[in-house]
């Protein structure tokens, strides 16, 4: 048997404390993701991100915060990889954050 992919969790850094990025996970060819919807990640709250090998976006946008910040996927024990830079845009402005599963 093929061992399991570890779990990827979506991660925020920077911003303002209570910054939020709100949205779903679809792949990346546009095709919905059944349960990743209405998706929440914060500095206190990571994201649990897709098993399925595949590329992957995630499409989000800001709220109660200021400020740049970052999005990186992490596994439980593992360190931030494929860190993007983001900045709060205007109310209403959707952002993607893209990223693959192994």
């Amino acid at each position: 048997p093929v061992p399991a992919a570890e779990t990827q969790y979506l991660v925020l850094t920077g911003g303002s404390p209570f910054l939020r990025a709100i949205g779903f996970v679809r792949r990346a060819d546009g095709e919905p993701l059944a349960g990743f919807v209405n998706l929440s990640v914060s500095k206190m709250a990571t994201l649990t991100l897709p098993t399925e090998p595949g590329q992957y976006e995630f499409r989000f946008q800001t709220r109660n915060g200021t400020g740049d910040f970052k999005l990186a996927q992490r596994t439980e024990r593992g360190s931030p990889k494929n860190v993007r830079d983001f900045e709060m845009e205007a109310s209403g402005a959707i952002q993607t954050y893209r990223f693959s599963i192994p």
